[in-house]
């Protein structure tokens, strides 16, 4: 006797598989999304060093720069655009759709300054559509790894980086700086629901993940590095 599936048989078993879809395809899309603002992120880290080492080595330390009233953004930018080829440029004030990051957001969900990336910053937009800012009166860059869109997030598709004023250094910020200064992951990552996010940086190109969305407050330079490992 040949054995087949009924109906009912059939409409069950696909029941099931599209339950199982339905609960790890949110998972698998966020995961595959992350991985793509990881490599941007990383290639956006890559364009930085490179123009500010070549930059740094032929204007000298950073504070050299400037000329006459400059602000040190601007100096920053009129320098390392030299070595960064095939971009869009947006002046400040530029409010088209392209230059502007709208209604940027903290990593815990509060509203960034909105108005300090249209009205004073330069916007370097790459040919793969990673957004950089250069920030009129700082030694940090912003990357938008996403092209602008959203949520426009820091620690989720918004990154900074700061340049060292005395060395060719780009340092993510959070990096990992035990007994230094400044934005530290602990502080202004890894707890996702209560931080800024600005210090996210040097933890997701260190560890290529993004886990501090997942489990936060469980994760550290010197504690576990993962979700899995802060499970064990």
């Amino acid at each position: 006797m040949k054995n087949s599936f009924t109906l009912a048989e059939v409409l069950i078993t696909l029941g099931v598989i599209g339950i199982v879809a339905a609960l790890t395809l949110p998972t698998l899309i966020q995961k595959q999304q992350e991985k793509e603002k990881i490599v941007a992120l990383k290639k956006a880290y890559s364009v930085i060093s490179n123009a500010y080492l070549r930059a740094f080595d032929e204007y000298g330390p950073l504070n050299d720069w400037q000329q006459d009233d400059e602000k040190l953004g601007y100096a920053i930018f009129r320098v390392m655009s030299k070595y960064i080829k095939n971009v869009k440029i947006c002046q400040p004030g530029d409010t088209s759709k392209a230059c502007v990051l709208r209604d940027l957001k903290n990593l815990n969900g509060t509203r960034f300054k909105p108005e300090a990336t249209s009205k004073n910053d330069i916007v370097m937009i790459l040919p793969d559509g990673i957004n950089l800012y250069f920030n009129d009166g700082d030694s940090w860059i912003g990357a938008d790894v996403n092209a602008n869109k959203a949520p426009n997030q820091w620690g989720i598709d918004v990154f900074a980086f700061r340049l060292d004023r005395s060395k060719p250094v780009v340092k993510p910020m959070g990096y990992h700086n035990p007994g230094g200064t400044g934005e530290t992951f602990e502080v202004d990552c890894a707890d996702g629901t209560s931080t800024l996010g600005h210090a996210c940086t040097g933890w997701v190109i260190a560890h290529e993940n993004m886990d501090y969305l997942r489990c936060p407050g469980k994760l550290g330079w010197d504690k576990a590095h993962s979700c899995k490992e802060a499970e064990k």
